[in-house]
């Protein structure tokens, strides 16, 4: 299993510097060819049921109102191949209540292919579900619908939270493989974290200072590609 976790007082750890890698194509919500629809094996793993065809996450600080938010941003894409994977459209995202957190926006649709037509299937705000789990966290819960056999499902959702000491951590690797996965991190200047990386693949990375509108910010890109899953540690 591979992650980045951000908490200060934590030892740095660079893995390796990349350069063009970083200036790939972004990924738009939507963007589902019938040539994506009508692949039926993983490229890296023959055997893979299921596999992520990119995962990228962004966090980023944001001005809301009159105060300041940690923003966290996802958007994944995923394969079935076959009936033993339909279990990866459904998803739990954990939101702290003491860290004032909130599902401020989400989108998840399936794409399925029928003769020469992409038919897609959106999630409806009704099928999402709330469980509190204690007087701390607060659970959503949805599947994303109609996926079956050769459907590719696509998710985009962003938290936003007031808690700054320890920012959520971000996992490369999933049970299924993935051929790529991005985390891109914007810290404002004047706070001073430190970044732990602990797992075993090759993750690319690059930082710099850049100068938006709100101030300066110390900005990282991590990248990694054809991650083999990890086996179910129960």
């Amino acid at each position: 299993m591979k992650l980045i976790y951000v908490k200060p007082f934590v030892l740095f750890l660079l893995l390796m510097a990349a350069g063009s890698i970083f200036g790939q194509k972004a990924e738009k919500f939507g963007e589902v060819t019938k040539n994506d629809l009508q692949i039926s094996t993983c490229p890296i793993d023959s055997n893979a049921h299921a596999y992520y065809i990119f995962d990228k996450g962004e966090t980023y600080y944001t001005i809301i109102g009159d105060g300041l938010k940690v923003s966290y941003k996802r958007h994944l894409r995923i394969k079935i191949i076959d009936k033993n994977a339909l279990s990866a459209a459904d998803f739990a995202i954990r939101l702290y209540t003491n860290s004032n957190e909130v599902l401020s926006s989400l989108k998840a649709v399936s794409y399925n292919l029928e003769g020469d037509a992409i038919i897609e299937t959106k999630l409806a705000k009704r099928d999402i579900i709330t469980e509190e789990s204690n007087d701390y966290t607060v659970t959503k819960k949805f599947a994303v619908p109609n996926v079956k056999e050769g459907s590719i499902l696509e998710v985009e959702y962003i938290v936003l939270s007031e808690n700054f000491y320890t920012l959520k951590p971000w996992y490369f690797q999933h049970q299924i493989p993935t051929l790529k996965s991005t985390y891109e991190l914007q810290i404002p200047t004047y706070f001073k974290y430190n970044l732990n990386s602990i797992g075993f693949q090759k993750i690319f990375t690059t930082s710099n200072t850049v100068n938006l509108s709100n101030g300066e910010y110390l900005e990282y890109k991590f990248f990694a590609e054809n991650l083999p899953a990890y086996p179910d540690e129960a």
